[in-house]
């Protein structure tokens, strides 16, 4: 399913990704929303745009691919952690290469 975040609030995105019955979720047109994937399990979500604070928290066997970048918090409280490896050249603080898969946005 892909879900447009535009100016939704982030409680509305929410919403909609915690009760849509799809398994791959895309969404597109991020602007900041926070919280998004909150206490999320069994998804496979991929992100277009710059996620605000908070994302993935509480988040539990999901995976999440940002094509863009983060803000702050970003899988502090996750309770399932698959290290992946950072790009040296992101200047991101280690403990993050290893919360976030940091790619190149097409």
């Amino acid at each position: 399913m892909r879900i447009v975040a535009g100016d939704k609030h982030f409680r509305e995105l929410n919403e909609e990704i915690n009760t849509c019955s799809d398994t791959e979720i895309e969404l597109d047109n991020v602007c900041g929303q926070r919280y998004i994937c909150s206490g999320l399990s069994g998804k496979k979500v991929t992100i277009h745009g710059i996620p605000g604070n908070a994302l993935c928290c509480y988040l539990d066997g999901c995976d999440v691919e940002v094509l863009g970048n983060a803000q702050d918090a970003t899988g502090d409280t996750m309770n399932d952690l698959s290290p992946n490896v950072g790009d040296p050249n992101s200047y991101i603080p280690e403990y993050k290469a290893f919360l976030v898969n940091v790619e190149k946005a097409k």
